[in-house]
């Protein structure tokens, strides 16, 4: 992990950062979906600053959303950037948020996955995400309600729609290529699919995972770090004037491609070799207050830092 010190050059960019983005779970929110008090009041802090925040996260946009749902004012400020970084929306204007960009599987690789999970028989979860007039329309559309990471706390009310005959509806193309697929593997095979995945789609998905038993795939051209890069170009920002803050599998590509990566505490032992080397640089924990911490120190103390 990154050493405290830095170059005259690292610490000028530092001074000039002007975009937070971080992860939900684990970072900002609880085990139980519920927000950090003290993150709420560092992410406040961060936008009376004058910095541009970003939520990128594995969720739909709508389920990031409703995370936030009990601070309106911070949801209503920030990007919200869904699917791992397949889709963004900017922050709130007039009551409406504008799509900054979505990307897709392809058709052809969509049909592919939904015979690959029948193969497999592995319960399969379409993330709709549609534009439309009245806004962006989100559902997770699921095979089946038992397996393993299923439970009726998770996959209940708004949002999820129960679909026995998803793997038909698909195989009829009723719905578009989505921008996210999730797979729930058995921790028996987990690791023997991840291989068959990585092996029989090579270079057309990419794959990650916030929770072991949840594979999510993606187009080849999402990851979260692409989703930084592009949020910095629509501000007019380079990379060393962000900093990104996460603890998962899925964080890897922003904490690596920002010019500030902090890896929370708690991180998982592969995730923290995952950054060996990399710069990127670990902080305190969730549960010891790990993002307000690191923000304090790594991005509201900088000198010079931009005001209004």
């Amino acid at each position: 992990m990154r050493p405290s010190t830095r170059t005259g050059q690292e610490a000028s960019a530092a001074r000039d950062l002007r975009l937070v983005a971080f992860d939900l779970d684990g970072t900002v929110l609880d085990a139980t979906g519920r927000p950090d008090p003290h993150a709420m009041d560092t992410v406040r802090d961060l936008l009376d600053r004058g910095i541009h925040l970003a939520s990128i996260s594995g969720r739909s946009i709508r389920r990031s959303l409703q995370a936030l749902g009990g601070h309106p004012d911070i949801a209503a400020a920030i990007h919200i950037c869904g699917y791992n970084g397949a889709a963004a929306v900017a922050p709130e204007h007039a009551g409406r948020r504008e799509l900054l960009f979505a990307t897709r599987l392809k058709q052809a690789v969509l049909d592919e996955l939904t015979e690959y999970t029948v193969q497999w028989d592995f319960n399969l979860v379409y993330c709709r995400c549609d534009d439309s007039a009245a806004g962006l329309l989100e559902e997770y559309r699921f095979l089946r309600t038992t397996g393993p990471g299923l439970s009726t706390a998770d996959w209940n009310g708004a949002g999820y729609v129960l679909d026995p005959d998803l793997v038909h509806r698909l195989r009829r193309r009723e719905f578009g290529p989505p921008p996210k697929v999730m797979i729930f593997a058995p921790a028996a095979v987990r690791e023997k699919a991840l291989a068959n995945l990585h092996r029989r789609f090579a270079g057309r998905i990419y794959v990650a995972w916030a929770r072991p038993e949840l594979l999510e795939v993606m187009a080849p051209t999402v990851d979260k770090g692409i989703a930084l890069q592009r949020l910095a170009r629509r501000l007019g920002l380079s990379l060393d004037q962000t900093a990104a803050i996460g603890d998962g599998n899925n964080d890897l590509p922003m904490l690596r491609r920002a010019g500030t990566g902090l890896l929370m505490g708690d991180a998982a032992d592969g995730v923290r070799q995952a950054l060996a080397g990399t710069g990127v640089t670990e902080v305190l924990p969730f549960a010891r207050g790990g993002f307000a911490r690191a923000m304090h120190d790594h991005v509201l103390s900088r000198p010079g830092l931009f005001s209004p």
